[in-house]
């Protein structure tokens, strides 16, 4: 018998998006990333339309995605010491309030406002990956591995 048969067959794409789970999965973290994807270039576009300088456009975006990327790790911590339910709202009504100040706001006017509003929404990103894996460990046996 040759070492290499007996290792167990590799799963293809579409062994893996045959499972019952994997389409709902794929699509709500699709979807629930487009928020956080589209923010910083509507910040620089909204800048802009302004007639506010690109580099204020640039630090706007920059200061999102740093507050978004440092928060994330928190706001799992707080998922997983509560609910997610609660902090997920929360989260999400927070970045409401934020985007909205920001969409009337006049940015190149009152550029520190809009550093302090861009970093509460990036940080009050809700918390897509800690739900995600509470449906997939929730949702099956097996151990999910990202």
């Amino acid at each position: 018998m040759h070492p290499a048969s007996a290792r167990p067959r590799r799963p293809t794409m579409s062994d893996v998006l045959a499972r019952p789970h994997v389409p709902a999965l794929l699509t709500g973290t699709l979807i629930g990333r487009l928020p956080t994807a589209m923010a910083p270039l509507a910040l620089l576009l909204a800048v802009r339309s302004t007639g506010g300088p690109v580099l204020l456009g640039a630090v706007l975006a920059a200061v999102y995605g740093l507050a978004s990327a440092i928060s994330q790790p928190l706001l799992g911590r707080l998922v997983d010491r509560t609910l997610l339910a609660p902090v997920a709202a929360i989260a999400a009504s927070v970045a409401f309030v934020a985007c909205t100040v920001l969409a009337v706001l006049d940015l190149a006017a009152k550029p520190i406002a809009a550093g302090a509003l861009a970093a509460l929404a990036g940080a009050a990103t809700p918390p897509l990956e800690a739900s995600l894996m509470i449906g997939c460990v929730q949702g099956s046996g097996r151990r999910c591995v990202g």
